[in-house]
């Protein structure tokens, strides 16, 4: 064996044992961001049950609309906006490794029907 060889063995066992003297923390990490993903995705399904609890059913809901006064819109008007809505729609075909960021102040958005797996992974930033 060559010395070149011998010590790109012994840099290499080096390594393998490193890493297994961190595996225990490579671990807790992983179960630690793993927990936090899961808080952070199923905290908004329970947001209005908590919302409803704290607040009751007498407030609206954050994602009620309203007019300033808390008055709600009458339903013909809001059914005279559909037509507008639907001329000024975009829609585009998602290719595998799109990515989409929107401002929900400025963008009216949502979803058209369709067919098969949904794989929806969305973070929300303050």
């Amino acid at each position: 064996m060559t010395a070149s060889r011998q010590q790109s063995g012994n840099t290499r066992s080096e390594l393998n044992a490193a890493l297994a003297r961190c595996r225990s923390a490579f671990f807790a990490i992983a179960g630690f961001s793993a927990i936090l993903n899961i808080l952070a995705l199923t905290g908004s399904m329970f947001m209005m049950e908590v919302y409803d609890r704290v607040y009751g059913r007498k407030l609206t809901r954050p994602y009620d609309t309203t007019f300033g006064d808390g008055e709600p819109f009458d339903p013909a008007d809001v059914q005279s906006l559909y037509p507008i809505l639907d001329r000024l729609e975009v829609d585009f075909a998602w290719r595998n490794g799109d990515l989409m960021l929107l401002d929900n102040f400025y963008t009216f958005h949502g979803r058209s029907p369709f067919t098969g797996d949904r794989d929806v992974q969305v973070a929300l930033i303050g």
